[in-house]
């Protein structure tokens, strides 16, 4: 008997079907329930059109079933994160419906909760021999470049967090694409697995991809301060060099550019005007970046997910 309450949260989305979600409670409730003390799944439905109010189970076994239903269709994060905030157990394992085929990986990770790790999460070794895909190499790179977290292409999405770290997790709204490493550099236990799995059955299109890595990329407030701070260097190093040789041609009859001098009367004076106008737009535009930073930072704190329905199966 493992002695503690675990809280199980599984985001239901589009590439999820009913059948998986069944396969997943059965194989919990055969394979698992009976070794827990206490235990409850929350099953995340994220706006999706799969069936979850009349699937047959054991009366003993849906008492401790429940569905979270979303107003609306929010990203994967939040609404795992909805079911993090709905859970209450010693320990939550936040899982796709495909590691219902792997009920042992369940058990470990709980054992090495209740041994004393605070988060408990997957690495996939299989990846070792194909290696990312051109797209997620680009996007963990980017991912680098904003200096803030180092992660690693093969963690997977399944994690297992002890109720002191949740309850940070909670407080300061963490989503779980930054858990991992926000985790490890607070001081919190981490363990990782190494395991062989395939990956899921899912084929999210291009759009739907590249909108998920901005959304990621776009949580990182120094990943777009340095964008946009590039952007403006950029701009105004080339317009300092449009003055400087304005001057040249002007007074010395040199153009830096080597093209040839052609005078023009009030050339000069045009380019500077124009250029500094364009230095003060840099600056301005500046102002503005650090403005929309502080209103990200804030819009971070409100509600993200709206819940239409919470209740047993």
């Amino acid at each position: 008997m493992i002695s503690t309450f675990l809280s199980v949260v599984v985001e239901i989305n589009q590439y999820h079907t009913r059948e998986q979600v069944v396969s997943f409670l059965d194989s919990f409730s055969k394979d698992l329930a009976g070794d827990l003390e206490d235990y409850e799944i929350i099953l995340v439905d994220n706006r999706t059109l799969v069936d979850l109010d009349d699937l047959d189970l054991a009366p003993e076994f849906r008492r401790n079933c429940y569905v979270l239903k979303l107003a609306r269709a929010v990203t994967p994060d939040h609404a795992r994160f909805a079911g993090l905030e709905q859970s209450n157990g010693d320990f939550v394992l936040c899982t796709e419906v495909e590691l219902g085929e792997q009920i042992n990986l369940i058990r470990e990770m709980v054992q090495e909760g209740i041994e004393g790790a605070d988060m408990v999460y997957l690495r996939d070794r299989k990846s070792l021999l194909s290696g990312p895909s051109l797209r997620r190499r680009l996007f963990f790179a980017a991912i680098r470049l904003a200096g803030e977290r180092q992660y690693n292409p093969r963690d997977r999405r399944e994690f297992l967090l002890s109720r002191r770290a949740l309850n940070w997790v909670v407080r300061d709204q963490t989503e779980s694409v930054f858990l991992r490493e926000t985790i490890t550099s607070l001081g919190f236990e981490t363990k990782v697995m190494e395991v062989n799995l395939p990956a899921p059955q899912r084929s999210p299109s291009a759009t739907a991809a590249f909108s998920e890595a901005w959304n990621t990329l776009a949580r990182s407030p120094r990943f777009l301060s340095g964008v946009a701070q590039f952007v403006i260097l950029s701009f105004f190093i080339i317009f300092v060099l449009t003055s400087a040789d304005a001057l040249l041609v002007r007074l010395l009859e040199r153009n830096i550019f080597g093209q040839p001098d052609t005078v023009v009367p009030g050339w000069t004076l045009l380019v500077l005007i124009i250029s500094l106008g364009f230095m003060l737009c840099s600056g301005l535009l500046y102002i503005i970046l650090r403005l929309n930073l502080i209103i990200l930072s804030n819009i971070k704190q409100q509600p993200r997910y709206i819940i239409e329905h919470f209740g047993r199966i």
